[in-house]
């Protein structure tokens, strides 16, 4: 079969702690926590869209499977 070309990073969105953002609020300042890249931007032939996803999720480092909910994965379809 034929595979296509596709590039994929991997990103974490830390979340606020709750205590921190009440006391943000009232100083009605909020402090966000900037993303992190924790698998730089890479190329790889693949069948579908899905299987770039699986391939990219084990790249994921061991400290942020516990924040899987705060990691994005984002693929897209290498453009000639």
């Amino acid at each position: 079969m034929r595979g296509s070309l596709y590039e994929y990073a991997v990103l974490y969105h830390p979340k606020i702690q709750p205590q921190k953002a009440l006391e943000a609020l009232a100083d009605t300042e909020i402090e966000t926590a900037k993303s992190v890249l924790l698998v730089k931007p890479a190329a790889i032939m693949a069948l579908s869209e899905d299987e770039v996803r699986t391939l990219a999720a084990r790249e994921i480092p061991e400290d942020y499977t516990g924040k899987i909910d705060q990691v994005e994965i984002l693929v897209r379809p290498f453009a000639p």
